[in-house]
C-alpha cells in the first residue's frame, strides 16, 4: 500500500478542540490535486526535508493557521490510517494516508490564529462533544471517540 505519510493535531485551548475546513490539495503525480472541503485535525504532509514527525507537525500548523504559539503536549501511539476514494487515489498517487497524531496546547490568543493557506476555508474550536460529529473521515472520528474523549473524561 503506497500510503501518504502525515501529521495531524489535537490542538487545545480552554478544553474545546481546534479543527480547520478545508479543500484538501496534496501533490499528486501529475502535479497539485484538490480534494473537497471538509473539517479536519490541523497539520499535513511529513515532505523530505522534515527533520522529524515533530518539525513536520510544527510546520504544517504555522503553514495552516500562521501561529507558532503551541506547546506539544504528546505523542499519540497509534496512528489513524484510512483509504482514499478510487477519484482520490488516481488523483493524489497515493492508496491511503497514514497519519502520527500529536496532543497540543494552543497557548495564544486567539488574533494569530487565520488561514494561511488557499485550501482553508476556516478554522474554529469546537466543543469536544461536536468534535465527533464533524470530523471528514471516520477513522479520525473513531480516533477521537477511543483516544482523545477519554482525556477530557479523566479532566486531563
Amino acid at each position: 500500500m503506497n500510503l501518504c505519510r502525515a501529521v495531524g493535531a489535537v490542538v487545545l485551548r480552554e478544553g474545546r478542540v481546534l479543527l480547520l475546513r478545508k479543500v484538501r490539495r496534496m501533490d499528486g503525480p501529475d502535479g497539485p490535486a484538490e480534494v473537497g472541503g471538509e473539517w479536519y485535525f490541523p497539520g499535513g504532509e511529513v515532505k523530505a526535508g522534515d527533520a522529524d514527525l515533530r518539525a513536520a507537525l510544527l510546520r504544517g500548523l504555522v503553514e495552516e493557521t500562521g501561529s507558532q504559539a503551541y506547546r506539544v503536549l504528546r505523542q499519540f501511539a497509534e496512528p489513524v490510517r484510512f483509504p482514499f476514494t478510487p477519484e482520490d487515489q488516481a488523483a493524489l498517487g497515493f492508496s491511503g494516508q497514514e497519519t502520527t497524531i500529536f496532543l497540543l496546547e494552543y497557548l495564544g490568543c486567539g488574533g494569530d490564529l487565520r488561514p494561511q493557506e488557499k485550501e482553508i476555508e476556516r478554522l474554529g474550536f469546537f466543543d469536544p462533544d461536536a468534535v465527533e460529529r464533524v470530523l471528514a473521515h471516520p477513522e479520525e472520528r473513531d480516533f477521537f471517540r477511543k483516544t482523545v474523549m477519554p482525556l477530557f473524561q479523566a479532566g486531563e
